[in-house]
């Protein structure tokens, strides 16, 4: 359910810090009232354009992940994984069995890649290896 003042992704996802710029809301919007661009912080947010949105049709606000009041991620995370053996929880990170952390010494791969070239390397070698296709 939606706060019938709030009929639009903007005022109920955006203005709350709550976008995350998947760009689901500019494209299914039938009045091509909103557009995805950069905010000041270089993050994807969307952003109104055109004309004002019709109050009845909140289509942004159905296939937004962020503006449905469910059950939240904690909630979820309990019911799925508090009872996993070996399960760790933080407020800060919710459920999880470890965190690793690791870079690749290949050629390039820390220096170019995002989060140490990890990916990269593990793509590759799979690759290298016929272990995919």
């Amino acid at each position: 359910m939606t706060d019938r003042n709030l009929h639009d992704v903007c005022e109920m996802v955006v203005a709350n810090n709550l976008c995350v710029g998947c760009g689901l809301c500019a494209a299914i919007c039938p009045h091509n009232n909103l557009r995805i661009e950069f905010n000041e912080f270089g993050e994807y947010i969307a952003l109104k354009q055109g004309e004002e949105c019709p109050d009845s049709c909140e289509l942004c606000l159905k296939v937004c992940p962020f503006a449905a009041e469910e059950q939240d991620e904690d909630t979820l995370g309990n019911e799925l994984f508090a009872n996993v053996s070996g399960m760790k929880h933080t407020p800060e990170t919710g459920y999880y069995l470890d965190s690793l952390v690791g870079y690749s010494t290949i050629g390039g791969h820390r220096e170019n890649g995002a989060s140490g070239g990890m990916a990269t390397w593990m793509l590759e070698t799979l690759l290298k290896e016929n272990m995919v296709d």
